[in-house]
């Protein structure tokens, strides 16, 4: 088995330079103390740069999913106990955002049909306004992973970008549900797949 990361200052340097990060849930989830190691001081994010994603490795009770990540945020609850697991990345690659998009679909266990939708629409080519697509979550892990899909245009130096955000939760925590959106507009489009 392996060791969970720490998020302690030495923790996210080691996080850093190994470009690796554990998150193990199969004991439950980790408080503070147990995220820092011991060490003093606050729960640090990661922030990796774009073209060295830190390959983040989450251990469920019931299975595990690898994601390449430039960002790792984990949320405490009031209690003090880590309560959310959230993962970014951007693709300037549409194919390679989609195949990450299934890959997740797959590992999670999310519904195969509103999976293809999402892919079906990252193929159809860039979009020329913000666009934000969710999946249900998954529950394969043995704890909750959702999947949403930001897709920014293009603009002045910057191509288009399709940022992939995994969202890690208790199972516990609730339904799992994507918000409902008011009526579609041309200026906000969020997507129930």
């Amino acid at each position: 088995m392996m060791d969970s990361s720490t998020f302690s200052t030495a923790g996210v340097e080691t996080i850093h330079r190994e470009r690796a990060a554990v998150i193990d849930l199969t004991r439950g989830w980790p408080d503070a103390e147990q995220l820092l190691g011991g060490d003093p001081g606050p729960v640090w994010d990661v922030d990796a740069p774009l073209d060295r994603p830190v390959s983040v490795t989450v251990i469920g009770p019931d299975a595990r999913l690898r994601v390449d990540a430039t960002t790792i945020r984990l949320h405490l609850g009031v209690d003090g106990t880590m309560s959310v697991v959230g993962l970014t990345r951007p693709f300037d690659d549409r194919d390679a955002a989609a195949d990450e998009v299934r890959r997740t679909a797959q590992a999670a266990g999310m519904e195969e049909a509103p999976t293809d939708a999402l892919v079906a629409r990252l193929a159809s080519g860039p979009v020329e306004r913000r666009r934000r697509h969710g999946l249900r979550a998954g529950e394969a892990l043995g704890v909750r992973v959702g999947l949403t899909v930001h897709r920014m245009p293009a603009r002045a130096d910057v191509p288009a970008l399709e940022v992939l955000e995994w969202s890690v939760t208790p199972l516990e925590s609730g339904p799992s549900t994507t918000p409902e959106a008011p009526a579609e507009t041309e200026e906000s489009q969020w997507l129930r797949l």
